[in-house]
């Protein structure tokens, strides 16, 4: 088997934060991409989403800042007991 530079065609089932996700890191990689999602409401939204401080990052590499969405950066966590 050889590896070729040649750009896929993608087709990604599911618009949620996986599918999207992926499908920019697939498009910015230079592959075609089709997305097909079942849901028939244009602005269906979760209530909350926590991703991890090491997510912001992977955002920022896929053109995506948090904060320009309402997202609030975490600067600190405190555990008691």
């Amino acid at each position: 088997m050889t590896v070729s530079n040649q750009p896929l065609d993608v087709l990604i089932i599911g618009a949620g934060i996986a599918g999207l996700s992926a499908a920019i890191a697939l498009g910015k990689q230079g592959h075609r991409v089709v997305i097909l999602e079942k849901s028939a409401f244009l602005r269906e939204t979760g209530a909350a989403m926590h991703l991890p401080p090491n997510c912001t990052a992977l955002l920022r590499w896929m053109g995506i800042d948090p904060t320009e969405f309402g997202g609030t950066l975490l600067r600190e966590v405190r555990f008691a007991l």
